[in-house]
């Protein structure tokens, strides 16, 4: 009798084995969907660049286990609650916004470093985020820098980085973590 079990448990090893089965069993995405989750417009999937190569806006790029879509840029004086100026933050120049989805492709929780998130312009000039104004820009369904993401999750976020007036942003570097090797999306 011990010895059916002892088969029977084995063979079972081998075909989860041969299956695919025995590991992590969760399926995550690999790519970020934009639009269309619960607002009633058409969700699009989105391209992957190059490996080692700068994305474009609208391109999925990676770096270590999350990947980013830069969606929109925009500059702004202000940002904010526009209803309450008590909750605003106005720039010194004038405000490049970034929006982007941020997926974590790995197994593990991985923090969104915010801080880690440089913008450059024409000159190569680097800028780092305004946190008070990346606080006050989000909204309640925007991952928050330093906020974690579990595995196969997606989140919404915004990047507002205070720049002198006339500056052109032309790419930003994302980063999965402090060390990272980053990955560039030109806009």
């Amino acid at each position: 009798m011990i010895t059916k079990y002892l088969c029977f448990l084995g063979f079972t090893g081998m075909l989860l084995s041969a299956c695919g089965g025995g590991g992590a069993s969760e399926s995550h995405p690999t790519l970020i969907h934009v639009g269309g989750t619960g607002g009633g417009g058409a969700e699009t999937k989105v391209v992957t660049a190059e490996d080692g190569r700068p994305g474009a806006m609208g391109q999925q790029v990676h770096d270590g286990d999350l990947a980013f879509v830069v969606t929109q840029v925009s500059d702004a004086g202000t940002v904010g609650d526009v209803a309450n100026p008590a909750l605003q933050a106005t720039a010194s120049g004038t405000f490049v916004v970034v929006h982007l989805e941020v997926l974590n492709l790995g197994q593990t929780t991985h923090s969104f470093l915010g801080d880690e998130q440089k913008l450059k312009d024409a000159t190569a000039k680097e800028y780092a985020p305004d946190s008070m104004a990346n606080i006050l820009a989000r909204n309640a369904e925007q991952l928050e820098p330093g906020a974690e993401l579990v595995p196969g999750a997606q989140k919404r976020s915004v990047l507002v980085y205070d720049v002198p007036h006339g500056t052109v942003p032309k790419e930003i570097d994302l980063h999965s973590d402090y060390n990272s090797k980053g990955a560039r999306v030109l806009l």
